[in-house]
């Protein structure tokens, strides 16, 4: 389930150790450090001071690309989700059966979570998520409407299992819970895609469908 917001490049306060990786932007190692710590600690417990620590710079530092630890959360939320319903949109005007775009969409939303560089696994259970001040919700929506609509053409053909589509919906969006607690690197992001989106089809497709086909079809779609 997301068109990262641009971030300014802009000098900072002196850092108090050298960054991880010099090529990257302060506010990136910031994300970077931050998500791991969510995941690790949960957000509530991780203090801005140990984010700041641990990105090697100083808290006022810190302060100077995220005004709160509230916009750090926000910021990986929307990673996590934009990019994903920009794609839904025009994954939704190709001309291709509704299946190998379904599965095209599901195929890069898991490429970008698998292949992320920050650790999304703490927020498919995150009780922040609920909060009214998070900026995601209309990306989210637009995404669950694009699946939504691509399940019901795919069952009114029959490369669908008849089944409650709310429910169909739910199991396919599942692996993206599973792509997030599934982070891996380099050459291993494309087959741990493939395994996940694979097995989640595999379930809900009716017998006539050659899976085969429809999954290297999908496979061309989901490389913009």
């Amino acid at each position: 389930m997301v068109m990262v917001a641009a971030v300014t490049r802009r000098t900072g306060r002196p850092r108090l150790a050298p960054m991880n990786d010099p090529n990257l932007d302060p506010a990136e190692q910031i994300l970077i450090e931050a998500s791991r710590l969510f995941a690790e600690r949960g957000f509530s417990s991780t203090t801005t001071r140990e984010i700041a620590q641990a990105a090697g710079i100083q808290q006022p530092s810190l302060y100077y690309w995220f005004p709160t630890k509230f916009d750090i959360l926000n910021r990986l939320v929307e990673w996590g989700i934009v990019e994903s319903a920009a794609f839904a949109r025009s994954i939704r005007r190709k001309r291709a059966p509704a299946l190998v775009r379904l599965y095209a969409l599901l195929l890069f939303d898991a490429r970008r979570l698998c292949g992320s560089p920050y650790d999304l696994s703490f927020l498919p259970d995150a009780p922040e998520l609920r909060d009214p001040r998070l900026t995601y919700r209309p990306h989210l929506a637009a995404f669950h409407e694009v699946v939504d609509d691509l399940i019901a053409r795919a069952m009114t053909v029959g490369d669908l299992v008849d089944m409650d589509p709310q429910l169909a919906r739910e199991v396919m969006l599942a692996s993206t819970a599973v792509a997030m607690r599934c982070r891996v690197k380099g050459d291993e992001v494309e087959s741990t895609v493939a395994a996940i989106v694979r097995y989640t089809i595999r379930g809900l497709a009716s017998g006539s469908v050659d899976l085969d086909q429809t999954e290297a079809a999908a496979q061309s779609l989901s490389k913009p």
